[in-house]
């Protein structure tokens, strides 16, 4: 993808400045300074002992940040049963590829040429300690990349259902990866479970759940997004709760929600949406069943035996939403009988590029586009820093009825590859070396050529056929240092 018609002129502004701010490479050959010019030198070295240190660490916020989100992320979740006795407690679980060793598979055993195993484990203790429900998992995980390329956006998960009596219970969860040494235990959940056995008006816990191959003539199935309680940036979703009582006949009761943003601009909460659930989205008689594929763990809606038993599914254009932080009330009321929950959500990226983790690095990552300006951003108070950075953005969004920037997603994926991929000794942040810059400003180049000439400098030519564009770069130093030395 080519960002990039709406900064075609900060790309050919800068790249002027580029190619006519070279110094020239000063002689190896020159002679010796005067005295005086030897003071001067020496109270210099003395001033930048003196400099050095402070100026490392005003710098040293502006290293990438790191980190791609949790690796496991588990939610548990009380539902109602079948069996009015009993309370379910269903335990979904997101495990991240990362968390496993994948080797070579020698055994020939599976489809893809590297495997990891998978072993997961969770357990449910009551107040006295002892183990009152346990379930097991082995799964064998393929991938066609080598261990060092596992795609890190790839998961497993499920979901692990129990119905036992209501009271309070200790959740163990362990996961093994049994070709490797790596072990993850929680053993610090706990969870109430309800009684909603012969109550006017109960309801089950909120969940969140994303609609997969809906069917007119089949069940309707979803996916728990099974993200620790949050939801994910830039995909719509929808809110999932259960709700009982003997008060309760064949009428349906209605479903108020009010969903608030913290916004860090105003510093305020504002409302974002204030709705009663459709009638068509509270369905009668219907419950929640677990479904296991090839794949992995689906829901999907059946009958239930109940008849005062009520589903009710809130949909959220969450494309529209913004990153950050939630508070979701909704109110279920039958005649006098009401019944009030509470929920606080973050909206993560989960894959966002790690240059947009902090609003310093990513200013200092568009000095290309808009040069000197950074530095007067960054000398900003931290909600004028925010809020610059939005508005120029915002300018630039080529779909603006979604939260999610295109133009601004690829250009910091591209900061992120500069910022690894182009760095040398002399310069360690890539994205401010002549590679980093031609890559942020024009993505990847068609191909590559590298050069080399005896007793010439190291050359790499990059091509750009769809605008045709040549850059050639060389590295004078020998050390990686690559500099942009002609445009064709």
């Amino acid at each position: 993808m080519r960002i990039l018609t709406l900064l075609d002129v900060e790309m050919e502004t800068h790249l002027t400045e580029l190619l006519t701010s070279r110094r020239p490479v000063q002689s190896p050959f020159t002679r010796p300074p005067p005295p005086c010019t030897r003071h001067r030198s020496a109270y210099t070295f003395l001033l930048l002992l003196v400099l050095i240190p402070s100026v490392l660490f005003a710098q040293r916020h502006l290293q990438i940040p790191s980190g791609h989100g949790p690796v496991v992320e588990y939610e548990p979740i009380n539902l109602i049963p079948e069996d009015l006795s009993k309370s379910r407690l269903d335990f979904n679980f997101r495990i991240s590829h990362e968390f496993f060793i994948f080797t070579r598979d020698r055994e020939g055993s599976g489809s893809r040429p590297f495997v990891a195993k998978a072993e997961i484990t969770v357990e449910i203790f009551d107040e006295t300690g002892t183990s009152v429900g346990r379930d097991f998992l082995y799964k064998e995980l393929g991938s066609d990349e080598p261990p060092s390329a596992s795609d890190k956006k790839q998961f497993l998960q499920g979901i692990f259902s129990f119905e036992l009596p209501p009271g309070d219970y200790r959740l163990y969860f362990e996961i093994n990866d049994l070709q490797s040494s790596r072990r993850f235990v929680d053993e610090r959940k706990k969870i109430t479970l309800r009684n909603f056995k012969d109550v006017a008006l109960e309801t089950s816990d909120f969940s969140f759940i994303e609609p997969v191959d809906i069917q007119e003539d089949g069940p309707q199935r979803f996916l728990p997004l099974n993200l620790g309680g949050n939801v994910f940036f830039g995909r719509n979703f929808d809110g999932y709760i259960e709700f009982t009582g003997t008060d309760l006949d064949r009428s349906l009761p209605t479903v108020h929600y009010h969903l608030r943003f913290y916004d860090p601009e105003k510093g305020e909460n504002v409302t974002i949406v204030q709705d009663t659930v459709s009638r068509d989205h509270i369905l009668a008689g219907t419950a929640l069943d677990v479904e296991r594929t090839e794949a992995g763990y689906l829901y999907h809606l059946v009958p239930s035996s109940l008849d005062q038993k009520y589903t009710a599914i809130l949909k959220v254009d969450g494309e529209r939403l913004q990153q950050g932080k939630y508070k979701l009330e909704i109110v279920v009321r039958r005649g006098e009988q009401e019944k009030v929950i509470r929920r606080a959500f973050e909206i993560q990226w989960v894959n966002k590029p790690l240059s947009l983790r902090s609003i310093d690095f990513a200013i200092a990552a568009m000095r290309h586009l808009v040069g000197n300006e950074v530095d007067k951003w960054l000398a900003m108070s931290d909600i004028q820093k925010l809020k610059g950075f939005n508005e120029y953005w915002r300018e630039k969004d080529g779909t603006p009825g979604t939260a999610l920037n295109e133009i601004q997603e690829e250009y910091f994926r591209r900061a992120d590859h500069a910022y690894s991929n182009y760095s040398s000794l002399r310069r360690p942040d890539g994205i401010q070396t002549d590679r980093g810059r031609i890559f942020m400003l024009y993505g990847p180049p068609t191909k590559t050529e590298r050069k080399l000439v005896p007793k010439r400098p190291p050359q790499e030519v990059w091509y750009y056929e769809a605008i045709g564009k040549v850059f050639v770069f060389e590295d004078p130093s020998r050390i990686g240092d690559y500099q942009l030395i002609k445009s064709e």
